[in-house]
């Protein structure tokens, strides 16, 4: 049974965090910066939400909350490319520009779209 009931609730987690994530489409930062911390307090290891909540967080302004949002979940999964984007923003415009260029190399290491990418842009671009 408990395992059944922590399956519900990270369903009902992903389905929230998908949730914040339309509502940020919508330009909408309050109302899904909300729903990325209940998603969060329903599954507190996930580096996904953890991330999106950082990430609102920087665009709502709150530069230091993000940062320590994102500050934690960054040893959880380090190579998760979309965390060393938004942490590297963060860095950025914090004036830690040597950290911000190595976690963007660093998201391109381990992004294979990425790679993909550049692949076609030089053999498809002039």
């Amino acid at each position: 049974e408990f395992q059944l009931a922590a399956q519900m609730d990270a369903n009902f987690a992903a389905a929230v965090n998908n949730l914040g994530v339309s509502l940020i489409k919508e330009q909408r930062l309050a109302e899904a910066k909300t729903k990325f911390e209940t998603a969060l307090r329903l599954v507190p290891g996930s580096v996904v939400f953890r991330n999106n909540l950082g990430a609102t967080m920087f665009l709502l302004g709150q530069v230091e909350q993000a940062k320590q949002e994102l500050e934690k979940a960054y040893p959880l999964d380090p190579e998760l490319s979309a965390l060393c984007i938004n942490l590297g923003d963060i860095c950025q415009v914090t004036g830690e520009i040597k950290r911000a260029i190595d976690l963007y190399r660093r998201a391109g290491e381990y992004d294979l779209l990425a790679e993909i990418a550049e692949q076609r842009l030089a053999y498809k671009v002039p």
